[in-house]
């Protein structure tokens, strides 16, 4: 007489819980910190112009297939997202240059604990 133990379900369980836990850690750590450190331009009263189209764009995507969580933004604002990531040299009155990545570095720590709640 043996006993065997199906693993796969236990497996898939803890991998959907793992990326839950990573999908709230982008949603309550990564994405309103980095949405605060987001460069926003400042246009004056009047101008017609308002600021904010990066950090609206702010955001994650879940994608269980691969078992990753992407952060960034894009849209109307790929392209300039992708230089205020890339370019140190650039300083600014609100927010700063790296906010996305730099947010993440600096969180990472927590991540862990993220995981452990949700497993």
């Amino acid at each position: 007489m043996s006993a065997t133990w199906n693993d796969g379900p236990f497996k898939k369980a803890v991998v959907k819980r793992g990326m839950d836990g990573l999908e709230e850690f982008a949603l309550t750590v990564w994405k309103p910190q980095a949405q605060r450190d987001c460069p926003v331009g400042v246009y004056p009263a009047g101008s017609g112009k308002s600021g904010g189209t990066m950090r609206n764009s702010l955001g994650y995507e879940r994608d269980d297939s691969n078992k990753v969580v992407y952060v960034g933004g894009g849209g109307a604002a790929t392209d300039y997202i992708f230089v205020q990531e890339k370019d140190r040299s650039l300083h600014h009155t609100t927010g700063k240059a790296g906010f996305i990545n730099d947010t993440l570095q600096s969180n990472i720590s927590k991540l862990p604990t993220y995981i452990k709640k949700h497993i």
